[in-house]
């Protein structure tokens, strides 16, 4: 399912209006080059993106920076 095809970002737009967002990490995944450019997926309520294949060690880093950040709070 491609959730934020050709600018539909219901999705995420409704992920960003609910109260616990605080507590969610929403990280865009697209093939060799995005449809739309990384800043309007940043826009539209994205916090990372990432390319497939995407290496194991790239998403590991960045579930590594969400959590120290949040261990921070």
């Amino acid at each position: 399912m491609r959730i934020g095809a050709c600018g539909n970002y219901a999705f995420v737009g409704e992920l960003r209006r609910r109260e616990d967002d605080a507590n969610r990490l929403v990280i865009a995944m697209s093939g060799f080059l995005p449809e739309e450019p990384i800043a309007s997926l940043k826009e539209a309520g994205y916090d990372r993106h990432c390319r497939r294949s995407c290496p194991v060690w790239q998403m590991t880093d960045l579930l590594d920076e969400y959590f120290a950040c949040r261990a921070i709070r």
